[in-house]
């Protein structure tokens, strides 16, 4: 468990589980002398899709057998955490954090993933805003995305528009999505830039992680290096003995424009 072992350190955890019997989920720890924990949501994406603000990609789903059994069987979940500066209690931070559908050849459900994670941190944005009028708010969207840099999810996350003819929409041909443009609001850059590597294994070595941040409210202040290639094959893959897992920590330190 980490909670025992971080909290030991200063930090406090929150923890969503996926949907079906999969006993893993979405997580999220801050330091208690930095954030105060107002809040979470957790939604399991394949549980809400019938929900009327999604109906823009229900309509859509409902309508190819194929491509709606696929949504549907999806654990995927958005987590969703909103904290409050412990230094400045006007300053607020929603986070949302989320680990993709993993399949290769499903960039249009990761798509449409991500455009239902975006809803619900728009969603939890307009209730803080409504909740602390006077409040700076500013978003982190973080996670696996299982999606590199070429394909759709990074375009649409950093900006803000994916037409109906992207072709992601048509990597499945039995369950291509169609007559569907999707949008935001969010001005999100990633944090960490597009790094060669952040997974890392024998079969399969890519960027598939990321930390979105809203440029409006916040800044990068530095980055913390990533391996080498040398030191990741130096055990041909991850996870090894230096390395614990098979993905590849991605470190950032952000800062509130408001305080320059």
């Amino acid at each position: 468990d980490l909670v025992p072992v971080l909290g030991k350190h200063g930090f406090r955890g929150e923890y969503n589980k996926k949907g079906g019997q999969v006993d893993e989920g979405a997580s999220i720890f801050y330091r208690e002398s930095k954030f105060s924990l107002l809040q979470t949501d957790g939604f399991v994406l394949s549980e809400e899709i019938t929900q009327p603000r999604y109906a823009h990609i229900w309509n859509v789903v409902k309508s190819n057998e194929a491509l709606k059994e696929k949504m549907l069987g999806r654990t995927t979940v958005i987590f969703i955490s909103v904290l409050q500066s412990v230094q400045d209690p006007r300053k607020l931070l929603i986070v949302g954090n989320t680990h993709l559908f993993w399949k290769p050849t499903a960039d249009h459900i990761r798509l449409l993933q991500t455009e239902m994670c975006l809803v619900e941190i728009a969603r939890s944005r307009e209730r803080v805003l409504k909740q602390h009028p006077d409040a700076e708010v500013s978003v982190l969207f973080c996670g696996d995305f299982n999606s590199t840099p070429p394909f759709g999810v990074l375009k649409y996350c950093t900006e803000g528009r994916i037409d109906s003819d992207h072709p992601d929409w048509r990597i499945e041909e039995e369950e291509k999505v169609e007559n569907l443009q999707l949008s935001h609001s969010f001005n999100f850059r990633s944090a960490t830039g597009t790094p060669k590597y952040t997974n890392y294994t024998v079969g399969f070595k890519d960027c598939l992680d990321y930390i979105f941040y809203d440029t409006t409210k916040l800044k990068v202040e530095q980055v913390v290096p990533f391996p080498s290639e040398e030191e990741l094959a130096f055990h041909t893959a991850l996870p090894n003995v230096a390395f614990p897992s098979d993905h590849i920590s991605l470190v950032a330190d952000l800062k509130w424009r408001s305080e320059d």
